[in-house]
């Protein structure tokens, strides 16, 4: 027996005698969710940040560091 399938099946049980109606497997696509599971959620994920500086230059860092990887197989260089 897994140590972690023992664990979601005791939070599932907890789950159920509170009355919460729905248990949260966490991200990944693992078969012992979708065997588990009774169906799924998609989540949307939303960061909000203060219009600062730093922010804004982090933000244009990670668009080039895509780009460059995105172009990385592309170019013949």
């Amino acid at each position: 027996m897994r140590p972690g399938l023992v664990c979601h099946y005791l939070a599932v049980m907890h789950n159920l005698k509170t009355d919460n109606r729905i248990y949260d497997f966490l991200a990944g696509p693992q078969r012992y969710k979708q065997s588990l599971g009774t169906g799924d959620v998609n989540m949307y994920w939303i960061a909000l940040q203060k219009p600062r500086l730093m922010f804004t230059v982090e933000r244009l860092l990670k668009r080039l560091k895509h780009m460059i990887r995105r172009d990385d197989g592309r170019s013949g260089i």
